[in-house]
């Protein structure tokens, strides 16, 4: 005959697996952030696709190029400055709309996401 191995899980493993299954998950998404511009709006979404955001070109009022500051972390954040879309690094463009909403979106190609806006 064959043998029957059992083994019997701790709640405390339990937990474990589930803390686990959820870090994997946030992980993969907050692994990237997507910007793109088209000729009407800016688009950006964490992963795949995930927390998808848009405004429209027509809104913008000014961007500047900023520097985002390290305790203010990854992800999406409510800074000081607004609202904040990064995945690494210290560098953002600093979005600001006629209604007075703030955006910072985070990149690691500060100049080409201005021009792309249509500022310098």
């Amino acid at each position: 005959m064959g043998t029957l191995l059992w083994t019997a899980q701790t709640p405390f493993e339990n937990h474990v697996w589930i803390a686990l299954f959820f870090l994997v998950l946030v992980a993969v998404l907050f692994s990237s952030l997507t910007i793109k511009v088209d000729d009407q709006s800016v688009v950006w979404y964490f992963g795949p696709r995930f927390w998808k955001k848009k405004i429209a070109l027509s809104d913008i009022k000014a961007v500047a190029a900023v520097a985002t500051k390290w305790y203010w972390g990854y992800g999406i954040r409510l800074t000081p400055e607004g609202w904040l879309y990064t995945v690494s690094g210290l560098s953002a463009v600093k979005v600001e709309l006629h209604s007075g909403q703030v955006v910072l979106l985070g990149s690691t190609d500060v100049n080409g996401l201005m021009n792309a806006l249509g500022h310098s």
